[in-house]
């Protein structure tokens, strides 16, 4: 159990610390197939830290070998955005949408970051930032959280 245990109380010391150092840009974590949706749930508890005030999208795409997976990431970036739109909006928060009609880019890559871009321009108090935690199911890396 302790083989466990002491990993995950690890991730969690250094999650913690990543959802409070808003100038790191990049936590990178590497597991076994074991921990992974463990150590996933406290990846995502981070987002309701009390220091936290970005919030944090998980994105499990698998790397693709004709587009890399960043088409499909994208799509669930402009999803949770939507979701959380929505959510914020009965609380009184408005936040922009992502994306108009025909207004996105060619590239896969250009796709994905086009939305990382307007998510961060869509932002208004109390959120600020946004962490993308990359975790894909398939893949030498297993996950990376940046911020």
């Amino acid at each position: 159990m302790d083989s466990f245990a002491k990993p995950l109380r690890t991730l969690a010391t250094d999650a913690k610390w990543f959802a409070r150092a808003t100038d790191v840009r990049v936590l990178f974590v590497r597991l076994e197939g074991d921990l992974r949706k463990p150590a996933l749930t406290a990846i995502q508890y981070q987002e309701y830290h009390a220091d936290n005030h970005s919030p944090w999208m998980v994105l499990e795409d698998a790397y693709e070998k004709r587009e890399h997976g960043w088409l499909a990431r994208a799509h669930r970036l402009v999803k949770a955005h939507r979701a959380r739109r929505k959510a914020l909006s009965k609380a009184g928060i408005y936040i922009e949408p992502v994306f108009s009609d025909g207004d996105r880019p060619v590239h896969p890559f250009a796709v994905f970051a086009t939305a990382v871009a307007r998510i961060l321009d869509a932002q208004r108090a109390p959120l600020s930032g946004v962490v993308i935690v990359l975790a894909p199911k398939r893949e030498r890396m297993r996950q990376v959280c940046a911020r």
